[in-house]
């Protein structure tokens, strides 16, 4: 079994819960960073300079990647869409190049990937033999995988987990669709009826630590609960969530556009995806309902 987990983008929202999951389970954490911070178990790396502190890679038995920039974070430009891409795909072939040319135990590498690889799927249920869309989205986690897989090469394990909407307080999506309803100004978006396929913090934690520990698994998994809802079923329960009322009627999507430019693709469209695979492989789901894992969040 292993024992020491090394986090890329340990820092980061996802990589902060992560880090408390696996201590909890008694595991050995550390993480890769450009700026180390001192109070934790931290190694220097530098993917433009070509920098790697080998000793991260000393017992270190398994990798998880979550190292990228915020797709949220602001306007998609040009600029801001090549890094997007290049840092994900950039810090996994560093990885790869690094696994390559150092002597190492690692066994295991984990990847992330998004349920945006499938597009708009409107109402199709899809599952990880779907094809891929053809957007912005799409295009960033074909790129991420592919770079993630080269890692298979020398004879890593390598298991990628395509997540859903992750919902938690401090971080992600969450936080940002609650705040209108917060405000007493909540409202479905667009059309209200694109899909949105979630997960709760919690069990995206869980699910990392089960496709480490369960050698049998390799590849694609969906990262989702069951139970994909609506936009506007979503807003709906955030509104119950939180006490407050939700309007009637939706944001148009052409006012979204006006406001996000291409990032409203992540708000327009959606994907209603299916969970049977990792289910198959026995992993169970914490929160499989959505009034119930936002009465845990808030």
């Amino acid at each position: 079994m292993p024992n020491k987990v090394l986090i890329t983008g340990g820092s980061g929202f996802i990589g902060r819960h992560l880090q408390q999951t696996l201590k909890a389970h008694n595991y050995e954490v550390a993480i890769l960073s450009r700026n180390p911070p001192i109070k934790q178990s931290a190694f220097h790396w530098d993917i433009d300079k070509g920098e790697f502190d080998t000793r991260a890679l000393e017992q270190t038995n398994t990798i998880i990647h979550l190292a990228g920039a915020n797709i949220g974070g602001r306007r998609w430009t040009e600029k801001r869409k090549k890094e997007i891409i290049e840092s994900r795909t950039k810090s996994a072939e560093f990885l790869f190049e690094k696994l390559s040319s150092t002597p190492h135990k690692v066994k295991t590498f984990i990847s992330a990937s998004a349920i945006g690889i499938y597009g708009d799927g409107g109402d199709e249920c899809v599952d990880e033999n779907h094809p891929h869309g053809t957007n912005f989205l799409a295009t960033t986690c074909e790129q991420w995988e592919a770079a993630a897989r080269k890692i298979e090469s020398v004879g890593i394990r390598v298991v990628i987990l395509r997540f859903g909407i992750v919902l938690a307080a401090d971080g992600g999506a969450l936080p940002v669709m609650a705040k209108p309803v917060k405000l007493f100004v909540g409202a479905p978006l667009a059309s209200g009826q694109q899909y949105l396929s979630w997960i709760h913090i919690d069990d995206l934690c869980g699910l990392m630590i089960f496709a480490m520990e369960k050698q049998t698994m390799k590849g694609v998994y969906n990262g989702v609960t069951s139970n994909s809802v609506t936009n506007k079923e979503f807003t709906k329960q955030l509104g119950y969530a939180l006490h407050r009322p939700v309007w009637p009627f939706s944001v148009p999507s052409i006012f979204l556009k006006l406001i996000l430019g291409e990032m409203a693709t992540m708000i327009i469209e959606g994907q209603r995806v299916s969970n049977k695979k990792i289910l198959a492989e026995g992993f169970n789901f914490k929160f499989q309902d959505l009034k119930t894992a936002l009465t845990d969040i808030y």
